[in-house]
């Protein structure tokens, strides 16, 4: 638990910041060390409520004065990475440091939070394959926070539990009537946060054989050996940790099918194979960069992620543009709190059977891809004047979202664009 208070030293804060600049994971990058630094300095200066995208690009990166923040996103992509491997110095060779630096999303402005019991983070292991298992919590007042309180996270491994509570279930929307038939098993497949991470980190994208293979753990410890990447990104890549977003999506799935419990298995992506998407129904959360198994099913889809390395972003290609449609989407041309997301219905590998796909460019636009296929009356307005629900059910389909956060949480969405998917 973390409470969130004032350091009262100022040489404790420099101190921290000066260990975590002077870290493997930022020593070689001077754009990030950079970043960090002046944002910490700003607000230990009592100015922490006036950085804002502009200031940092014209202070930190050189920018003109009145540089065009939607057009250029160094900024942005910039603080994500910071992010990102503030996280992972945390979790790795600051693993024991009594206090922690955040910088929350919707804003730049650090904030210095005391870790309680720091001896009990745990060491980065070798992760055994533990199942997500269902666990009930009785409780009369569902909220959040009972949720996260009801998952439990391992350093060496995931174990969540995905919780219902004593409330009644909302209906099944005609979308999740397809998956939970009432008679095939179905497989919910969670995001691989990790590895996302690590590859944003390393600069480098795996694939799918390289993930199902663990391949890719070798080619790290051999660009570690050849100092071509931060040392401590090998033992990183071996945590098992998934989203909030994918949380939250079990969680719903169990208040609308819990009586479908024993036909119910949710696994985390790295404990899966390819043969499990042959038989059933399955739902895969996160995008490929997260969850490298939707590339199995890409061959079906218009709208596919497209990672950029450069920028440090996920974006979205459109294949076969409409009138009016743009070829890529999320390429930074728009503002920092808009993203997209593509929901879509699909083929299992067999043909047998369908497989849901709900991803994001980001953890918040995946979230809210998933509030959005449990909503009914959006998912009707969307497929039905496209004739894509009959007597029969719901045709396959993809979605492409439009999505506005704030404060790192999804704020609303909008469909973009509607595609029939051809059944193979």
């Amino acid at each position: 638990m973390l409470d969130e208070v004032k350091v009262e030293s100022k040489q404790i804060r420099e101190e921290l910041v000066a260990r975590i600049v002077d870290s493997p994971l930022f020593e070689r990058a001077p754009r990030l060390r950079s970043f960090l630094t002046f944002i910490c300095s700003e607000a230990e200066n009592g100015r922490g409520g006036h950085l804002s995208e502009q200031v940092i690009g014209e202070k930190v990166f050189g920018r003109d004065s009145g540089y065009s923040t939607a057009d250029d996103t160094i900024v942005r992509v910039t603080a994500r990475a910071v992010r990102d491997r503030l996280r992972a110095y945390f979790e790795g060779p600051g693993a024991k440091e009594p206090w922690l630096i955040e910088v929350p999303k919707g804003g730049y402005s650090p904030v210095f939070l005391e870790r309680v019991d720091v001896e009990a983070a745990p060491a980065v292991a070798d992760p055994a394959p533990v199942a997500l298992e269902f666990a009930p919590v009785l409780s009369d007042a569902p909220t959040r926070r009972g949720l996260m309180a009801g998952l439990v996270f391992g350093g060496a491994a995931l174990g969540a539990a995905a919780t219902w509570w004593t409330m009644r279930s909302p209906p099944a929307a005609p979308l999740w009537r397809q998956i939970f038939d009432g008679h095939s098993p179905v497989l919910v497949v969670a995001a691989d946060s990790v590895f996302a991470s690590m590859q944003d980190m390393a600069g480098r994208n795996f694939t799918l054989d390289e993930y199902s293979n663990r391949l890719y753990l070798q080619r790290l410890e051999t660009l570690a050996k050849n100092k071509e990447i931060d040392p401590i990104l090998p033992r990183y890549a071996r945590r098992q940790y998934t989203s909030v977003a994918d949380l939250l999506l079990t969680n719903r799935l169990m208040q609308a099918h819990g009586h479908l419990a024993n036909r119910i298995t949710v696994k985390y992506a790295r404990q899966i194979e390819q043969r499990d998407l042959r038989e059933g129904n399955a739902v895969l959360s996160g995008s490929p960069q997260s969850n490298p198994w939707v590339r199995l099913f890409e061959a079906q889809l218009n709208f596919q992620f497209e990672p950029n390395v450069a920028m440090n972003l996920s974006t979205v290609r459109n294949r076969q543009p409409g009138t009016g449609e743009l070829v890529v989407y999320g390429d930074g041309a728009l503002q920092a709190r808009d993203g997209y997301a593509v929901v879509a219905l699909v083929r299992n590998l067999s043909g047998r059977g369908r497989v849901l796909l709900i991803g994001g460019t980001g953890m918040e636009e995946t979230e809210a891809a998933g509030e959005w296929s449990l909503d009914a009356g959006a998912v009707e307005t969307a497929l039905g004047p496209r004739g894509l629900i009959d007597s029969q059910g719901v045709r396959p389909f993809e979605v492409l979202l439009h999505v506005k956060s704030v404060a790192g949480s999804p704020d609303r969405s909008r469909v973009v664009s509607v595609r029939a998917v051809k059944e193979p």
